[in-house]
């Protein structure tokens, strides 16, 4: 969405990441949970051509070295308080802060404030536009790259598993980690291009009986 009155948005975001030296084609990695500041992000990157690198927050340190590192990320989206330990990759990598104090230049400060709405880049459904790791079940994490056609090629699965997604009432919700194929591509990209409400939800753990 749009900016207004201090609201998060996109294409400001992008701006932004465009003022930090974002270009076409450029890594950017989202270590954030399902969240606005998660969704918000990826919109920026797409609106610049650039390609997201989703990064679960459950990833161990060793693992978010060796994604950031073989995708060559330029930027990091991440939680200041639960990540702050990305802040040594400096000054290879660039640090987008969700939680940093206020006058700090974080996330929301940027999304918000930004001197400019950048208009979005033209893309073709070949173009990259994803990088989606592996678990590393045999050998170290591998990235697959993924073309903006990605999303069109899930529709008609997606419509078939959900009743006919997208329907006027529809709102979409799963608990799968929007940093993985599932909760991304099939939830919140989904929802994004239908132009329906996602719910963002972010559990600690699981609870017995819950």
């Amino acid at each position: 969405r749009h900016a207004g009155n201090g609201a998060v948005s996109g294409p400001r975001l992008a701006d932004s990441l465009e003022q930090m030296g974002v270009r076409r084609g450029d890594r950017v990695a989202v270590c954030l949970p399902q969240s606005e500041h998660c969704a918000v992000t990826h919109l920026a990157v797409a609106r610049l051509g650039a390609i997201a690198v989703p990064i679960s927050t459950l990833t161990g340190s060793d693992g978010v070295r060796h994604r950031v590192a073989d995708a060559g990320v330029r930027v990091i989206a991440a939680d200041l308080q639960s990540h702050g330990w990305l802040d040594e990759l400096r000054p290879e990598v660039q640090m987008l802060w969700v939680g940093s104090p206020p006058g700090a230049g974080g996330f929301d400060e940027m999304a918000a404030e930004s001197g400019g709405v950048r208009e979005p880049v033209d893309t073709a459904l070949d173009d990259p536009a994803l990088i989606i790791y592996t678990s590393g079940t045999t050998g170290l994490p591998k990235g697959a790259l993924h073309a903006h056609r990605v999303v069109a090629a899930h529709a008609d699965a997606i419509a078939l598993i959900q009743s006919d997604f997208p329907q006027p009432q529809d709102v979409m919700w799963s608990p799968a980690d929007w940093a993985w194929g599932g909760g991304l591509i099939d939830c919140l990209y989904a929802s994004l291009e239908a132009g329906r409400p996602i719910v963002a939800w972010r559990p600690r753990k699981f609870a017995g009986g819950e």
